[in-house]
């Protein structure tokens, strides 16, 4: 049970993220904006892909989350399934690193296509840092980078227990993996209107193409009633786990279709 809560606490920054701002419309940051959260954020295409560089980083930051999303629809209503989302949970060692090193460099990107942008720092308990925005949000277009061919599958089974990914994602320059190659998001719709979206997350680890997810999950969601019971649209998100320069990304290699939850 405290594995499956961590997972949850994880999990949380990335909802927040998609459903917090795919009802706002991006433009890139200006001097001013930058000025007025006083650390200096830009984003730069690079030979490496996206690098996001920081003048400042406030040393009571104990955790940099960042999103990057693709495919983001300006206008409501908004559909969470048809934005490809990859993130990275920056915490301890690698946090320190960036904080001395003020960069981050995001390698997965296609050339020519434009990346939403979202950062958040916090201090201990996830709290938000005095004096800067909750989010901060960057347009950036790619120019090189390593890519990978998105035309994989992610199939749900008849009885909605398990999906399995049709392939591998063949990279075109090579990358380093995490121990556990993969990750798999649950993701249940509580609400979707014109101009609101609430939606509960839960994450799987695997080193596998597979992921069982019944009759663990409902399990789980009995015994901790953050759901009512009832039918929810669901689909479920697989993420490839990467390292790069001591970070780790989540990177979104394909969706299951929609289909109905039941509690």
């Amino acid at each position: 049970m405290q594995h499956f809560k961590a997972l949850r606490t994880r999990t949380w920054f990335a909802i927040s993220l998609i459903l917090g701002f795919t009802l706002v419309t991006f433009g890139c940051a200006t001097s001013k904006s930058l000025q007025s959260v006083n650390i200096g954020l830009k984003a730069d295409a690079v030979p490496e892909g996206i690098c996001l560089s920081f003048d400042y980083i406030p040393p009571e930051t104990t955790y940099m989350f960042i999103g990057i999303r693709k495919g983001l629809e300006k206008s409501p209503p908004v559909n969470p399934h048809n934005i490809v989302f990859n993130y990275s949970g920056i915490r301890d060692e690698a946090l320190e690193q960036v904080k001395k090193t003020g960069k981050v460099i995001f390698p997965i990107v296609q050339s020519g296509e434009i990346y939403s942008i979202d950062v958040a720092l916090n201090k201990e308990g996830y709290q938000p840092i005095e004096g800067i925005p909750e989010w901060i949000n960057l347009e950036c277009t790619a120019g090189n980078g390593t890519y990978f061919d998105r035309n994989i599958e992610l199939k749900l089974d008849n009885t909605h227990t398990t999906v399995t990914l049709s392939s591998e994602p063949v990279f075109s320059s090579k990358v380093n993996f995490d121990v556990n190659k993969y990750s798999f998001n649950l993701q249940i719709i509580q609400k979707h209107t014109e101009t609101e979206v609430q939606s509960f997350g839960i994450n799987r680890d695997t080193d596998g193409l597979k992921w069982v997810f019944e009759p663990e999950i409902t399990n789980s969601l009995n015994e901790d009633n953050d759901l009512e019971k009832g039918n929810y649209p669901a689909y479920i998100t697989a993420f490839c786990n990467i390292i790069y320069d001591n970070i780790k990304w989540f990177v979104e290699i394909a969706k299951s279709s929609e289909f109905t939850y039941s509690l």
